[in-house]
């Protein structure tokens, strides 16, 4: 039995839309992925320093909620990261926290005595670097942390 013009029609929007569908979650979520490569670590940290040092890092929401909590123990000239997870949800809804969305509040205490906060939003391909006794170039003495913000 042939289907009738009017089931062909509703079919037909419902594949459009059902392709429609596809290309935006392709698009906003796969394709950058694709060209740009994999999202960037939320934060990197490097001790420029001669000793060892405890770092804690807690980041709290918008609401001031803490989200995440650690402590490294990080020998000199050694590097630690927190890498990014990948979450794949429709970008339509906002029901998962993500590192990609929102404000975070970092706070970055050295050795349970030095700290230094940062407020930002967390974007994608962006990381939060600290350095730890780090002396820059025109610095007489090393800045027990250093945070800058980058972009890959």
């Amino acid at each position: 039995m042939p289907i009738s013009v009017g089931k062909r029609k509703i079919l037909l929007v419902l594949f459009i839309v059902f392709l429609l569908f596809i290309g935006y979650y392709l698009f906003f979520l796969v394709f950058p992925i694709l060209f740009v490569g994999p999202p960037a670590q939320v934060y990197d940290i490097h001790n420029m320093d001669s000793i060892p040092h405890n770092l804690s890092v807690e980041i709290f929401d918008s609401d001031n909620n803490s989200v995440h909590l650690i402590t490294y123990t990080i020998q000199p000239d050694e590097e630690a990261e927190f890498e990014r997870q990948i979450n794949w949800y429709l970008p339509v809804s906002d029901e998962y926290i993500t590192w990609s969305h929102g404000t975070y509040t970092f706070q970055f205490t050295v050795d349970n005595n030095i700290s230094k906060n940062i407020t930002t939003p967390v974007r994608t391909w962006q990381t939060i670097s600290v350095w730890l006794y780090h002396k820059g170039p025109h610095d007489k003495e090393a800045t027990p942390i250093d945070i800058m913000i980058g972009t890959v």
